[in-house]
């Protein structure tokens, strides 16, 4: 057992302050937010999801039409949480990344 317990305490410590990331969702906080005519477009201090690549400066997008992300996203904001993990479809929307999950986290 307490060989177990070694090792749950080596992986939780190698693991504190890594961005956890796959071919399309990143994990990080929300450094930087802005909105367009088009939606609301977010960056992760933690970079871009993989299937991201090529999207302007790191932005990726919520497109305005998506009203369920806009609202999640909006009251994380003004809550002042910005830890989230996003999901990409590795589509583009007005030529950036298009977020299509938003999944927030303390």
């Amino acid at each position: 057992m307490k060989k177990i317990a070694f090792f749950v305490a080596i992986f939780v410590a190698g693991s504190a302050g890594q961005a956890f990331a796959g071919p399309n969702w990143l994990t990080g906080e929300i450094n930087n937010y802005t909105a367009i005519q088009g939606g609301i477009m977010i960056m992760l201090d933690t970079g871009i999801p993989d299937n991201c690549a090529g999207t302007g400066y790191g932005w990726m997008i919520v497109a305005e039409t998506d009203k369920a992300l806009t609202a999640v996203l909006l009251m994380r904001i003004n809550q002042g949480n910005m830890g989230a993990t996003v999901y990409s479809d590795g589509t583009f929307y007005q030529g950036f990344c298009r977020i299509v999950q938003l999944d927030p986290y303390d």
